[in-house]
């Protein structure tokens, strides 16, 4: 999450509103890691599903989502384009379902 909100793998980023992490976010500590993601958070409506297609086009650094609704975009996606198109970070950083989607990038 660090490298996310330090800007060392782009800035802006997809929050769900309304969501809890909104409001961790909002109520963070000044200089915590809840206050950067709030200061460099896009809310939008719709959930992390719904935003699938910008994720992938990488239209958006990272989108910060559930565990459950990133595997259903993974599991989607790998359905229907027979690749992996998303990137997840391997480091969970609540001890919740939450985690972190990326577009995939060519190795």
């Amino acid at each position: 999450m660090e490298e996310l909100v330090s800007g060392a793998i782009g800035t802006g980023w997809n929050v769900e509103a309304g969501s809890i992490l909104e409001q961790m976010a909002r109520s963070g500590s000044p200089g915590s890691t809840f206050a950067k993601i709030h200061a460099g958070a896009s809310y939008v409506s719709g959930t992390c599903y719904d935003l699938r297609e910008e994720i992938k086009a990488g239209e958006w650094p990272g989108a910060i989502c559930d565990r459950v609704t990133i595997e259903k975009i993974l599991s989607d996606d790998f359905s229907e384009e027979a690749e992996c198109n998303y990137y997840v970070a391997r480091k969970d950083f609540l001890p919740t379902s939450w985690a972190i989607a990326f577009q995939a990038r060519p190795i």
